[in-house]
């Protein structure tokens, strides 16, 4: 049983870290990509009723804050 959660926990590590180098990849395009657009860019329209969906930014915050970086945007 403890090696499963010791493979559960290298297994998310290896997730928070590929997304990491996509978030760093991401960081370095043009503002004129139209991936980094969808990225940063907020989308119009009315919301969905219910609870909000998590982003993927807000995924990469809290890795960052996990790892020690603050006060980050």
């Amino acid at each position: 049983m403890r090696s499963f959660f010791v493979l559960l926990t290298q297994y998310f590590r290896v997730i928070k870290s590929r997304r990491m180098k996509l978030a760093r990849h991401l960081a370095h395009m043009g503002e004129r990509r139209g991936v980094y657009r969808v990225l940063v860019g907020k989308p119009e329209g009315k919301r969905p009723l219910g609870r909000p969906r998590h982003r993927w930014g807000d995924n990469i915050k809290m890795v960052l804050q996990e790892v020690g970086c603050r006060n980050i945007d």
